[in-house]
This record gives structure tokens, C-alpha cells and sequence, in this order.
């Protein structure tokens, strides 16, 4: 087996360093796990999808009392 197992109870997987630097904040990861960062992908793409969807929803209400208010 190719992966170092941990030995202190703690559940690890191997994980990635990240930095995120936009202007004058800074966002710096070391070692985050697989898992965490699934976690955090679903997270935001269901928020976004949600968003979306809440958009489209408004959109579809304000052109339909668009609609009654022309007739």
C-alpha cells in the first residue's frame, strides 16, 4: 500500500495544499482532506443551483404579472 496510514485515531485521507489569492485577501489550505473538499464543492454548487433556481422562479413570476398587467 502506497498511502501512509494514520496512527492516532483520527480518520485521514491524502489531501491537497491550495492558495487563493485575490488582491487583498488570502486564502491559504494545507493538506485538506478529499473529503472536506467534496464537501465543500457540493456545498457551493448546490448553493449555486438554488440560486439559480430562485432567479429563474422570480423571473417566471414577475414576466407572468407582467403579462396580467399588459392585458
Amino acid at each position: 500500500m502506497s498511502e501512509s496510514m494514520s496512527t492516532d485515531g483520527t480518520a485521514s485521507a491524502p489531501g491537497s495544499d491550495y492558495e487563493l489569492d485575490c488582491g487583498k485577501v488570502r486564502l491559504k489550505a494545507q493538506n485538506v482532506p478529499k473529503r472536506v473538499q467534496l464537501l465543500f464543492l457540493s456545498t457551493i454548487s448546490f448553493a449555486t443551483i438554488g440560486a439559480l433556481s430562485i432567479c429563474a422562479w422570480a423571473l417566471a413570476q414577475n414576466s407572468r404579472y407582467d403579462s396580467r398587467e399588459d392585458s
